[in-house]
Order: C-alpha cells, then structure tokens, then sequence
C-alpha cells in the first residue's frame, strides 16, 4: 500500500476517491464540450444530521443517459463482491434500484476502490442493488463493467457513461 494512504481513515479514503471521480468528470465534461453534466450530493454523513441519506454521490447526465453513481473505498478488500454487505446500505440498494425503474435511460453506478492494490472496479448499480436486496446472493467478480488502476478512472468512467 502507498504511504499516502497508511494514514487515512476510511472517511478520508472515501473523499480521496471522490475526488478522484471528480476530477475524471471535469476532464470528461472538458473533451465532451459540456455534453456531461454532474452534481455531488453533499455528504449526509459530514453534514451530522441535519440532512437526509441522499440518494447517492453523484448525479451524471450525459448523451446515454441519467446515472446516479456511488463511491466505495477498503483498504483491504481488493473487490465489492468481497465487501459488499459491509460497504453498501439498504437506502443505497434502494435509491439504485428505483432510479433505475424510473426511466429506461436512467441507470446506477457503482465506483469501488481497494487502496491496497490501487484498482478501481466500475459495477452496474442494478446488478449491485439486486445482490445485496437478494439474501445469500453475492456479486460474481465476472460481472464487474469496468477494472483498472486508479491512474486510469476518467478512461473507465468515460467507458461506462459515454
């Protein structure tokens, strides 16, 4: 594991990942001459309670269509099939799950990453919501959209939005 990570808490972890994605978008949106458009939710968690649970991280519109997308972070676990009762809740599994029901455009996203190894997994948030709604189910690592080293996200995002 890199130093730059030996000291991060799991919060921190999950910020570091989230700018990461927000980086890979305003590089996207910059080749797509605007034709992306994202929003992050502000966090519930370091709002305290004065917010609601959100629906996920980011909302993304692009030419294919609406995504909500969510970010996960271990420093152990090198895969979401490995961590995913642990890393996703029910309200998660829930918004994935109905923003996809809404429209046959909107789709779900999952965003994954394990500090130890440096991967980044990319996984439909339908498949994510069903499995974990599912008891006993568990994601199969062949299902996963998108996989490569962090230094490569804005190519894995631009693969699965565009």
């Amino acid at each position: 594991m890199k130093p730059i990570y030996e000291k991060m808490t799991n919060a921190q972890l999950g910020a570091h990942l989230e700018k990461k994605i927000q980086g890979a978008l305003t590089g996207l949106k910059r080749e797509n001459n605007q034709h992306l458009l994202s929003h992050r939710f502000y966090d519930t968690k370091s709002a305290g309670s004065f917010l609601p649970e959100q629906p996920a991280d980011y909302l993304i519109g692009s030419p294919t269509g609406a995504y909500l997308l969510e970010a996960k972070a271990s420093f152990r676990k090198e895969s979401l099939a490995a961590c995913l009762s642990n890393a996703v809740s029910g309200g998660q599994a829930v918004h994935a799950k109905l923003w996809c029901r809404t429209g046959p455009n909107n789709k779900s996203l999952f965003v994954f990453f394990c500090a130890q190894t440096e991967i980044v997994e990319i996984w439909d948030g339908a498949l994510v919501a069903d499995t974990f709604i599912q008891s006993g189910a568990r994601l199969s690592r062949a299902d996963v959209m998108g996989y490569g080293s962090l230094s490569k996200l804005k190519d894995l995002l631009r693969r699965a939005l565009l």
